[in-house]
């Protein structure tokens, strides 16, 4: 028998009819993404009335009314005759999917909500999953409520990576949340636009920045290499649990020796685990390693509002040498990353921004070196995501997002911060 059972499967359409543009062609931030896989976020709820199907199913379509691209479809085209990536807003198909289903599991029995095999079927998005070059009859939202066998539930919501990022995701979220609540959305209503059309640079400029900003390594012409290598072992994952007596003792050691150093939680933490993916990957000390933060770009460059829909992140780079980041400690790393946030400003945003988007127009002579990411944030509301029937009580995300290197930071219920590592299966075993 099926851990999870699928007992229906539908597409919701927008709760009424509006005027909106028929189609979107897609900024730079979002063809940064088109490669991007679905992203997939499954929260936990500890119980949940008779009617939640009905309840969630009502107030999405209401919600699908402000953030109607999520009932999109996605075009994909050469970048040069076509769009590289077009949002059509006028198919016949302009909904979301929405599954109900049941598992005998009781949330107990996944301890932490570690992501599994098992949690990707609380978020099922098609076998096979969609990918580029993207499907038309593709949804671009897909949303699940499964009851557990304990009276708890989860809340699965996969969603296009062009058509949106964590920013707008929790906006969604939210937004949602609120409706199904009290009716009515409460939050800023997004801005939809697209606009965004980025910075031409010349050939130099491209080049300079892939080498300084973004840690790129000058590949002869006749090594054509990919832009990052892909992974060639089988990856695994950590957890780590951080309450406020944890986060505040991390805080303190991060600013020792410093009169003037204090450090956000998510720059603490960010310090903590680049430090310890460095060391468990096992680079010489004069391997330049580098952590990219994906930095929301509302409100660093002007023609960006804060409500702004869509993708609006940007990678910001913090660079040492591994042999530093061993031996200076976590005061060191959390300088780094610290002084690296204060530095992107907007006129660095939109030039890294225009770089990273030539760098993956391949084939290019440039290679990116080793590097960490945080791919989330603590700083994201979670707790927001309350439907009528309590707050979030675990969350997790799909294994089909795993890569060397990469950390995740949420929020947990105690008010701490549940951190993720992945790495190679080998490294992990040298991870503390």
């Amino acid at each position: 028998m099926e851990e999870v059972a699928i007992v229906s499967s539908e597409f919701v359409t927008p709760a009424n009819a509006f005027d909106h543009p028929p189609k979107f062609e897609l900024s730079t931030f979002d063809r940064l993404m088109g490669y991007a896989g679905y992203q997939k976020r499954i929260l936990f709820y500890r119980s949940a009335p008779e009617n939640v199907e009905d309840l969630l199913k009502s107030s999405l379509a209401e919600v699908l009314v402000p953030f109607y691209p999520f009932a999109s479809r996605m075009r994909a085209g050469d970048g040069v005759s076509t769009p590289a990536l077009e949002l059509d807003c006028s198919s016949v198909d302009f909904s979301a999917k929405f599954t109900v289903a049941t598992t005998k599991k009781s949330l107990a029995q996944l301890g932490f909500f570690e992501p599994c095999e098992f949690c990707d079927t609380l978020c099922q998005i098609g076998s096979p999953p969609p990918a580029y070059p993207w499907k038309i009859e593709d949804p671009l939202l897909f949303v699940q409520i499964t009851r557990f066998g304990c009276g708890g539930v989860s809340l699965g919501v996969g969603f296009s990576h062009q058509v949106a990022d964590g920013v707008s995701f929790w906006h969604f979220m939210t937004s949602w949340a609120e409706i199904a609540r009290t009716g009515q959305m409460i939050s800023p209503p997004p801005v939809i636009s697209y606009n965004y059309k980025g910075l031409e640079l010349s050939e130099e400029e491209h080049m300079r920045n892939a080498v300084g900003y973004w840690g790129a390594e000058i590949v002869p012409s006749a090594e054509k290499m990919p832009l990052v290598v892909p992974n060639s072992s089988p990856l695994a994952t950590r957890q780590y649990r951080f309450d406020r007596s944890a986060i505040a003792e991390l805080k303190s050691r991060a600013a020792a020796g410093s009169s003037d150093a204090r450090f956000s939680t998510y720059v603490a933490l960010c310090a903590e685990f680049w430090q310890r993916t460095v060391i468990a990957q096992g680079f010489p000390d004069s391997q330049t390693v580098r952590f990219f933060v994906l930095a929301s770009c509302r409100g660093r460059i002007a023609s960006i509002p804060t409500s702004y829909f869509g993708n609006a992140i940007c990678g910001l780079s913090a660079i040492a040498s591994a042999g530093d980041l061993k031996n200076r400690g976590l005061p060191f790393a959390a300088r780094t990353i610290h002084d690296a946030i204060q530095a992107f400003d907007g006129a660095r945003a939109e030039s890294a921004l225009s770089t990273i988007l030539w760098m993956m127009q391949a084939p290019r002579p440039v290679r990116v070196t080793p590097f960490g990411q945080s791919v989330s944030s603590n700083q994201h509301p979670v707790e927001k995501s309350e439907f009528g029937f309590g707050k979030p009580c675990g969350i997790t995300f799909g294994t089909n997002d795993l890569h060397e290197g990469k950390i995740y930071l949420f929020p947990s219920s105690d008010g701490g911060v549940v951190v993720t590592v992945v790495l190679k299966e080998e490294n992990m075993k040298r991870m503390i």
